[in-house]
């Protein structure tokens, strides 16, 4: 629970970055270089910045403050599967912080650990960086799917960001519209 409050308040941080996002094929401070790869694409060097955006530093100082880093212990302990250690390390390496530099892949290879372990905030950010291309992997089947499990949790953030990529994202018919208005109201009603 404590986690799910903590994730509750990077949320305008990710609704910044939701609305400039163009679906990872720009922007964001990486170089995009792609290459397809068995129907995805991969983009090279998605080290340059954090995941998310924490432009005052208040999300990574929040972290830093309850006396986050990385160590031998905390990344044994999730490499052995300790979900809360898992989401540090995820943590850390989405937001550059802990002694580690921002790395997307390895944020990716640690949210696709939680994803697997059922955690609803694993697959919401898994779903987000597969669908949006932030993971160095394009794949829009897999980050729906990832997001659809997250929403049959009623994870907020995962109905947000899915009302998010139908409203922004997707041809507007009267079905997507009225769909991402659905989601947005569930966001709103869970978080």
């Amino acid at each position: 629970m404590k986690s799910r409050i903590f994730f509750l308040g990077l949320l305008p941080c990710l609704a910044y970055m939701l609305t400039s996002c163009d679906g990872g094929k720009s922007g964001n401070n990486v170089e995009n270089s792609q290459v397809v790869v068995e129907g995805r694409s991969e983009v090279d060097s998605l080290n340059a910045s954090p995941l998310l955006d924490d432009a005052d530093g208040s999300i990574a100082k929040s972290l830093l403050d309850s006396g986050i880093s990385m160590s031998s212990e905390i990344l044994l302990s999730a490499q052995g599967g300790d979900v809360e250690s898992i989401r540090y390390v995820a943590w850390m390496y989405s937001y550059g912080i802990g002694g580690v530099n921002a790395n997307r892949k390895e944020a990716y290879k640690y949210y696709r650990m939680l994803a697997e372990k059922g955690d609803a905030e694993g697959e919401t950010m898994l779903g987000y960086m597969t669908l949006y291309g932030l993971s160095g992997v394009e794949d829009m089947e897999l980050g729906l799917e990832m997001l659809n499990r997250a929403m049959r949790q009623n994870y907020g953030l995962a109905y947000y960001i899915m009302a998010d990529f139908l409203d922004n994202h997707v041809e507007e018919t009267e079905d997507t519209k009225g769909q991402a208005q659905v989601y947005y109201e569930m966001a709103e009603k869970l978080m």
